[in-house]
């Protein structure tokens, strides 16, 4: 709902082009860096209104600018944007509903039901969630099927049957096609499985009606070792079946097509060095499709040097603390007191199940924070995304961190929990429906544009609001300027 009173932000244009392109004309260079399931998923509703795209001979289609074919949808081809960015929206809505439910499940199989309902309300009313949930991008979407294929690899090391195979490897190959950040779960997996023969956990194997358990750590690392070989097959079915099933990214009908700034995939790739001759010799053996090698090399060149800007400094490489500084001022106090209290659980429990079962929770900050902390694509808190259900889920645990012993402190501590929880929920609910601009109390109001800009603050969202203040404060005749991304 609070996403009526706000315009097209800049990349859902990008989005719910590039996802009608990929229905409509079987054609996928527009937007190769960002997914293109969560395309797909905006652009499905835009299809079925029988919304029209511009011509296929105009210029900026061939040459693959990707903002010129989006203004042209959008406003001058007679459809009617307004309703169009509203169904794109309801359809990405479902992104939030997805990482709230899986947050759920995940901290009530750790922390019980009480511990589960913590973590789903602090979901709920993430300002980040609300903010970019219901926004046609990628962002929620991406952190969504990280988080549950994290999950679903964290169960398959522990019994290895036909179904959870089946579902690791479609969970992982979604994420893939989610956000190409989800190639972090291969450092993810690794170390899980590595904490896992460590720590001499046996591993269970069921083969339709028989059952077997490991125990040898020479049997246990043998099954491991073979994982990958079973998943792999099932990630490049997925990948592939989002792409037609083809390795070249322009449908044969509209060539010769051109990606943009890197023509080609061997243009990026030679651009790339290392990774990008690693990714040039898996095109060249088709194991994967061109689009996606190519979103991949995209985002890793335009993420070495991005103009960024926080607390009055300017950049084009970014700085370390961008993203610590993203988690403290764009998230409520209440909630980063539970995190911290979150935090303390495993260290608690750390001979128990649960500090056992927040191991994968605890291995994905291990992967996430030292790439946001050297990373130069300093532009906005969503970059984070990924790593918020995992806290959020660990923050979970602060309901039973008194221990059922200590009866008469058990109870007092979970009413401290359940009005931070509240307490959370209203700061935020509070904000409505300026939900992308949240900042907390750290920051003084009106001052926040001295702190973060870009999509932590405005992305092209308040059109409608400029429009208004404009009618209520403008004198007669007074000129107006407008400086406009």
């Amino acid at each position: 709902a609070a996403t009526r009173s706000k315009s097209i932000a800049y990349d859902e244009l990008l989005h719910i082009t590039g996802g009608v392109t990929a229905w409509q004309r079987h054609d996928y260079r527009l937007l190769p860096a960002n997914g293109n399931l969560p395309q797909r998923v905006c652009g499905l509703p835009v299809v079925v209104m029988g919304c029209r795209l511009p011509p296929a001979n105009d210029r900026a289609w061939r040459e693959s600018y990707d903002a010129i074919v989006g203004d042209q949808f959008f406003f001058e081809s007679g459809n009617d944007p307004l309703t169009m960015l509203t169904a794109a929206r309801a359809a990405s809505s479902l992104w939030s509903l997805m990482l709230c439910l899986v947050v759920w499940g995940w901290s009530r199989s750790i922390f019980g039901r009480g511990g589960g309902l913590v973590s789903l309300t602090l979901a709920a009313f993430w300002p980040a969630v609300l903010a970019h949930g219901p926004l046609a991008t990628s962002d929620v979407c991406g952190a969504a099927w990280f988080t549950l294929a994290a999950w679903m690899i964290w169960q398959l090391l522990h019994q290895v049957s036909l179904a959870r195979v089946a579902l690791s490897g479609l969970t992982i190959g979604l994420a893939l096609v989610a956000k190409h950040s989800a190639v972090l779960l291969l450092p993810v997996g690794l170390l899980m499985a590595g904490l896992t023969l460590a720590v001499n956990r046996p591993l269970q194997l069921r083969w339709r009606t028989g059952q077997w358990c490991l125990t040898s750590r020479l049997f246990r690392l043998a099954v491991l070792v073979a994982l990958p070989l079973l998943l792999l097959p099932l990630v490049l079915v997925v990948i592939y079946t989002f792409f037609g099933f083809r390795y070249a990214t322009a449908s044969p009908a509209y060539l010769p097509q051109l990606f943009p700034v890197y023509p080609t995939l061997a243009d990026a790739a030679q651009a790339a060095g290392s990774l990008g001759r690693f990714c040039q010799s898996l095109g060249d053996w088709r194991l994967l499709p061109e689009v996606w090698l190519y979103g991949l090399l995209h985002v890793v060149l335009f993420g070495r040097f991005r103009n960024a800007f926080a607390l009055g400094c300017y950049s084009q490489t970014g700085w370390w603390w961008y993203f610590p500084l993203c988690l403290g001022i764009k998230n409520s106090l209440p909630s980063l007191l539970l995190l911290a209290a979150g935090w303390l659980r495993p260290l608690i429990s750390r001979r128990t199940r649960i500090g056992y079962e927040c191991l994968p929770l605890l291995v994905i900050q291990i992967v996430l924070w030292p790439v946001f902390l050297s990373s130069h694509l300093n532009i906005g808190e969503r970059h984070i995304l990924p790593a918020y259900p995992a806290l959020i889920i660990l923050a979970g645990g602060a309901w039973g961190l008194v221990p059922r012993s200590c009866r008469a402190w058990r109870w007092r501590w979970q009413v401290v929990v359940l009005a931070l929880v509240g307490l959370h929920a209203v700061d935020v609910t509070s904000r409505y429906p300026h939900f992308l601009s949240y900042f907390n109390q750290l920051v003084r109001p009106g001052r926040a544009h001295l702190w973060l800009v870009d999509s932590s603050l405005d992305w092209g969202q308040e059109m409608p609001g400029l429009a208004t203040w404009l009618q209520q404060h403008r004198r007669e005749s007074e000129p107006i300027y407008l400086d406009c991304f």
